[in-house]
């Protein structure tokens, strides 16, 4: 699903092994790594779900940023919980995304292309 927009996620991706601390990018990377490797194969279960151990910790530091790149997390977990659905309780992710679409104005239609503090979005951040 396009979550992450591609170019932008492997400058993150370097930007990580270089040792970045970004919450955000450091979340991202390991998700994305636990999904690919859920999505290969049933042989790779646990150590997918290492990965998605490992990028807990960088949750909350996430979330607390309440931006797009936070809504990006939780799309994250979603699409983890549909293929681990044991791991995360979907209605807390949905719950927490839905509120976070409201605070940043997202589900109306007038602030679509506006930020919170009502400066013009970017044409990425407009199509993230």
């Amino acid at each position: 699903l396009p979550t992450l927009h591609d170019p932008t996620f492997r400058q993150e991706v370097e930007e990580v092994f270089d040792g970045s601390n970004d919450p955000c990018q450091n979340f991202q990377l390991r998700m994305v790594i636990a999904i690919s490797m859920q999505k290969l194969s049933t042989d790779y279960a646990g150590l997918a779900d290492s990965y998605y151990l490992a990028a807990l910790p960088f949750l909350e530091p996430s979330l607390k940023r309440m931006d797009v790149r936070a809504l990006q997390c939780l799309a994250l977990i979603a699409q983890y919980s549909m293929l681990t659905p044991t791991r995360t309780a979907a209605y807390w992710v949905v719950g927490m995304a839905v509120k976070l679409c409201q605070d940043l104005g997202l589900t109306e239609e007038s602030t679509i292309t506006k930020s919170p503090t009502g400066e013009t979005l970017n044409c990425l951040e407009i199509d993230m």
